[in-house]
């Protein structure tokens, strides 16, 4: 099994954790948002958690719509119409992958009880509908000694599959200002080290919490006045 990089990652995101919701005014969380569209990643996506936690209509689409992924199946399709010697290797490259699927592993680096395996990965990478990028450490592994001899018993051929386990790395831990995501090794950090290929999955979403924590600003904007005037105004005094 190939040694993981992000082993520290749950004990330091501890360390770090506070709500980055107390106090926020709009100046501030703008000041947030252009510092993610300039590559410093870590103040904006300390927000958008707290909001995905605490923000009661976020908190209900955002599962829902991870959750619609998820729920779907998956199947390997080879490409239509081959023939021959090609048909043969599709064959053997759809039983590698259905392998694959079948025995992959999915964790959360900070939360290391969140365990599980294609459908905890597809909710994983379903994050970038929100937060822009989903990052995954990949540890890629053989086969099991077990797995391997009911795959040939069940094929009649020898053949040795991998899998991999993925840890989902929260994207605080990495920053962009170079167009590319690399990873924080220190705490506060500016510059990170670059991603090893073939060791990290980077998916890329819509990064939609830009303008949801936007329009969450006006909201509890005008609802703090609401409650204000109400503690003010709400409660009955003595006239006499």
């Amino acid at each position: 099994m190939k040694h993981s990089h992000s082993v520290n990652t749950g004990i330091r995101a501890k360390q770090w954790r506070f709500n980055p919701l107390t106090n926020l005014q709009p100046a501030r969380l703008s000041r947030h948002l252009d510092a993610f569209e300039a590559g410093h990643l870590r103040d904006a996506v300390a927000v958008w958690e707290a909001l995905e936690q605490r923000d009661d209509l976020l908190r209900t689409v955002i599962a829902k719509r991870k959750k619609s992924v998820a729920r779907h199946g998956w199947t390997v399709l080879p490409v239509a119409g081959l023939t021959g010697a090609d048909k043969a290797r599709a064959a053997e490259h759809a039983r590698a992958l259905e392998f694959f699927y079948n025995h992959v592993e999915c964790e959360h680096a900070v939360d290391t009880a969140e365990r599980g395996g294609f459908k905890l990965l597809a909710r994983q990478m379903m994050d970038g509908v929100g937060k822009r990028f989903p990052v995954h450490e990949v540890i890629w592994r053989a086969s099991e000694a077990e797995d391997f001899a009911a795959e040939n018993n069940a094929s009649g051929t020898t053949r040795r599959f991998v899998t991999a386990k993925f840890r989902f790395v929260p994207l605080a831990f990495f920053e962009n200002t170079t167009g590319r995501l690399r990873f924080l090794e220190q705490d506060f950090a500016q510059e990170g080290r670059e991603l090893e290929p073939g060791a990290w999955m980077v998916t890329v979403g819509e990064g939609l919490m830009m303008a949801s924590s936007t329009a969450w600003m006006f909201k509890h904007l005008s609802l703090d006045d609401w409650l204000q005037c109400s503690q003010r105004n709400g409660t009955p005094v003595l006239r006499g």
